[in-house]
């Protein structure tokens, strides 16, 4: 099969990186890298280059030299994909992690309504 016009074969964009082809494809749904599938092979942009991989994984389609410009620019965060069972991990340490700070905020209110009731401006 020929590869859509841009795109190369996963196969090859799979030992440009130096991973296996399933991570390769994996990063593709996952949004990391960019491509698609036709039939039953997937295609990655072939405008990838060493520069444009950046050390995380992640593609950028800017060059190298508009990504050093562009980087004292704000960030704006549209999505964050994520799964469920990892979101619901992530909630449960925010609980725990809150405790501490309820804590320390009800001994500040214990504090100060002390501090009100001894001055005789509260009435229980």
């Amino acid at each position: 099969m020929t590869a859509p016009e841009g795109m190369i074969p996963i196969e090859d964009f799979a030992i440009f990186k130096g991973i296996d082809v399933m991570t390769a494809i994996n990063g593709v749904r996952e949004g990391l890298y960019i491509g698609r599938k036709v039939g039953d092979h997937w295609f990655v942009n072939s405008s990838i280059s060493p520069e444009s991989i950046p050390f995380n994984g992640m593609v950028t389609t800017t060059s190298k030299a508009v990504a050093e410009v562009s980087c004292n620019e704000n960030v704006v965060i549209i999505d964050i994909k994520m799964p469920f069972i990892s979101m619901v991990v992530f909630m449960v340490k925010w609980v725990i992690a809150s405790i501490p700070a309820f804590i320390i905020l009800f001994i500040l209110v214990l504090i100060l309504s002390s501090i009100l009731l001894g001055m005789g401006l509260v009435i229980i």
